[in-house]
């Protein structure tokens, strides 16, 4: 069973923004994300075993998306290794 009163991240019983780095104490805003049962309970385990929430592990992720986008482009622009080279003009 999941305990709330345990897992806490900074985040004061006033309802408080939380006092983590990069993170200033203005209003935040709300979203709403629709998952299925099964990712759910998944995202619940995943935080509770890191002492954290749902909210702050999808706070994370969202805050990081222009360094994830900049490493997935860069990741796609660099050739596969698993592929075969495809012939070049000069060798045809």
């Amino acid at each position: 069973m999941i305990t709330p009163s345990r897992r806490t991240i900074g985040i004061e019983r006033t309802g408080a923004a939380p006092n983590l780095p990069g993170r200033s104490a203005k209003p935040m805003k709300n979203i709403t994300v629709t998952i299925n049962d099964n990712t759910y309970r998944q995202a619940r385990v995943w935080a509770a075993k890191r002492d954290t929430s749902v909210s702050a592990a999808v706070a994370a992720l969202l805050e990081n998306l222009p360094a994830i986008s900049r490493t997935l482009c860069v990741s796609a622009a660099k050739p596969d290794a698993t592929k075969p080279a495809a012939p070049s003009s000069a060798s045809i």
